[in-house]
């Protein structure tokens, strides 16, 4: 019964993260971009990719200082101001493009964005 409950909930486990995974491959704020001068693609980017890009750049930044947190090395200016100076690049480059969207061309499905994922910037 133990068996049939563990490869059920593996089985559910892999679904979801290949299901994340390949949602996340087609949202151009998780991409590596291809364009002249790393601008981003705006063409390619909608409304409903922010609200997915910013949940995975917060997952991403919560384990990058959980990292620096969890370091046992004796605390120094590299390994803990330096280090989370350079953590939550993903969450810099998706909030830059997002916050300057709004100040430029905002809208009501904008602006409901911004305030699902403004708890979360102060949290």
């Amino acid at each position: 019964m133990k068996k049939n409950i563990l490869v059920v909930t593996l089985i559910i486990f892999s679904s979801l993260t290949i299901m994340a995974q390949k949602q996340n491959n087609e949202n151009p704020l998780l991409q590596k971009w291809n364009t002249p001068h790393n601008t981003p693609p705006f063409d390619k980017i909608k409304n409903e990719h922010y609200s997915p890009a910013f949940d995975v750049a917060f997952a991403e930044n919560k384990k990058e200082v959980d990292a620096i947190c969890n370091n046992r090395a004796r605390p120094d200016f590299e390994n803990t101001i330096e280090a989370l100076e350079q953590s939550g690049e993903l969450l810099n480059k998706i909030s830059g493009i997002f916050y300057n969207l709004m100040e430029c061309e905002s809208s009501d499905e904008l602006q409901n964005i911004a305030f699902e994922i403004m708890p979360k910037m102060t949290a």
